[in-house]
């Protein structure tokens, strides 16, 4: 509300892979606080610390663009442990569909020195703020840990809601209220089916469910 878009943003490395923006830049509203970015339900593996499990990537100079501050760790988006993750991407339809339908189209590209900004989605873009999924507990495994999918890519590749409390996941809506919902009441088939419009509407910005694939 204050910035009237999503915090989501990626940051790709010249190393190859990229690092999560959206933690940084909400930290930065919160002063500086990084302990609310941990739920202690899960494994303390998923504290946001300097010595945290992963690999280490310092931030230089041109991180500082998207929150970061000079010389700390970035948030890679393999290897590292988080407690949530936001809705980037919604729930993709059929070819040609507009994607995405969640949070993220903010990219932020090295490029010879620069960097490149996309168009980042505006929050007036939720037509259902009580209903649009932000933010929740993410599976937790060190893979894309800093987003949530309406889908599970393999076994092994858990971008989606986690189990935690309860056999559930703690949702925070747009509209700021949370809830408590099970995996199954929102976790979508791939592809996307007619029969699910009203668990894929949770996940995309329009409020609309996805189109099916042929």
């Amino acid at each position: 509300q204050q910035y009237n878009y999503f915090p989501e943003a990626y940051l790709e490395l010249s190393v190859g892979g990229y690092a999560s923006c959206w933690p940084v830049r909400l930290r930065n509203l919160l002063n500086g606080n990084q302990d609310v970015f941990y739920c202690p339900a899960q494994d303390p593996q998923c504290q946001w610390k300097p010595d945290a499990p992963g690999p280490v990537v310092l931030a230089g100079a041109f991180a500082t663009n998207v929150g970061y501050r000079l010389g700390e760790r970035l948030l890679l988006s393999q290897g590292m442990y988080f407690s949530y993750g936001t809705n980037d991407v919604g729930a993709w339809g059929g070819p040609g569909f507009p994607s995405p339908r969640g949070m993220s189209n903010l990219f932020y590209r090295l490029v010879d020195g620069s960097y490149w900004v996309g168009a980042a989605q505006r929050s007036s873009s939720v037509k259902s703020p009580s209903e649009f999924i932000m933010i929740a507990d993410t599976g937790a495994d060190a893979y894309g840990d800093f987003e949530i999918k309406a889908v599970q890519g393999s076994p092994d590749q858990q971008l989606s809601l986690a189990e935690i409390h309860r056999g559930g996941s703690n949702i925070l809506f747009a509209d700021s209220h949370v809830e408590w919902r099970l995996k199954s009441d929102l976790f979508t088939q791939w592809p996307p089916v007619p029969e699910e419009a009203y668990k894929q509407r949770f996940w995309n910005a329009d409020n609309q469910p996805a189109r099916p694939w042929p």
